[in-house]
């Protein structure tokens, strides 16, 4: 038995004006300290039947569809929501001359440090409390203080500046790491973007689309970030 292909996802949530920013949208900003951070830009209206196609639809004649591997504008929705993105879609308003479907889309701070744990993003640590743990040793990991410092004062950087470990989610890491993002957030926008085109793109786990071939086959009709 063929298997049902995924839900339609964006026909009941579509905004009628892409340009409003709603409750929810101020919500994310207050939360997080920012809302959406891609767009993907879906043609809004089929293509023009072709003249042939044309006559065989009116004498109710059989065309014969090519077979494709490329994915519908719903099943790239469900895959972006199956890999835990956040979609908001949005259609201009009547008086508008666009005719595309605006598919904008955000990572939760957990989605982005899972994949930041998995493609293990280096991130700069935080000075202060590297020297923190450095005078206080891990006692429990039978580790005993180890200052380094620089009495002599012979460097420009402290010995705990320019400091650099791969992002890991373990609880005991996280204080460590620069609060880079607003509200306290661990990554920058331009980080957030790189994670969210590796969470788009990746097949294992992730949503698996190839963003230039979508593009080159007129599914998508652009991409890019927001910021």
């Amino acid at each position: 038995m063929e298997s049902p292909g995924p839900p339609p996802l964006y026909t009941p949530a579509i905004s009628q004006d892409a340009n409003i920013v709603d409750v929810d949208d101020q919500l994310l900003l207050c939360q997080d300290g920012y809302a959406w951070d891609y767009i993907l830009v879906f043609p809004a209206l089929p293509e023009p039947m072709s003249p042939l196609g044309e006559v065989f639809h009116r004498l109710h004649l059989p065309t014969k569809k090519a077979k494709t591997t490329t994915p519908t504008v719903d099943e790239i929705c469900y895959r972006l929501k199956k890999a835990g993105l956040t979609l908001k879609l949005a259609c201009p308003s009547a008086s508008s001359s666009s005719r595309h479907l605006f598919c904008l889309v955000r990572g939760s701070r957990q989605i982005l440090a899972r994949e930041a744990d998995r493609i293990d993003l280096l991130m700069p640590m935080d000075k202060d409390k590297l020297r923190d743990a450095s005078h206080r040793g891990f006692p429990s990991c039978g580790i005993a203080p180890f200052p380094i410092d620089d009495p002599l004062h012979q460097f420009k950087l402290s010995p705990y500046d320019s400091i650099y470990f791969r992002y890991t989610c373990r609880d005991d890491m996280q204080p460590l790491y620069a609060k880079q993002g607003p509200h306290d957030a661990l990554f920058t926008s331009s980080q957030r973007i790189l994670l969210l085109e590796s969470i788009m793109t990746n097949r294992h786990g992730g949503a698996g689309l190839n963003l230039a071939k979508l593009k080159h086959s007129n599914v998508v009709t652009t991409y890019f970030s927001l910021h």
